[in-house]
């Protein structure tokens, strides 16, 4: 499968960990934006639409489901696939969907 054109937009708050996943998918051909900030992570998804989102659980001391929520509920980010980054337990990732999944359902 090709990823030529493809790009992946990372919220991951742990800096090697962000590193890492830049290093993975630069390799397996995808353009990569990494912010280090909320800020700056939601001024890049709607300045350049992403084709999928990497969200972490607790990106930059915000949860997870608030940052899904923006994203989900703003028109220009709202297409944008995510997949959620989490250490945690199942009751975790739970808590982080949990929310945002009754008002986006049809995402």
């Amino acid at each position: 499968m090709s990823a030529a054109g493809d790009s992946v937009l990372v919220l991951e708050g742990d800096e090697a960990s962000r590193r890492e996943l830049e290093l993975l998918l630069e390799g397996a051909g995808y353009e990569i934006s990494s912010p280090d900030t909320c800020e700056a992570g939601l001024r890049a998804a709607r300045g350049k639409v992403a084709d999928v989102l990497l969200l972490d659980e607790q990106f930059s001391g915000r949860k997870c489901s608030d940052l899904l929520a923006e994203f989900k509920g703003a028109s220009a980010t709202a297409d944008i696939r995510v997949i959620l980054l989490s250490s945690g337990d199942a009751g975790c990732r739970s808590r982080c969907l949990w929310p945002s999944s009754l008002r986006f359902s049809s995402q």
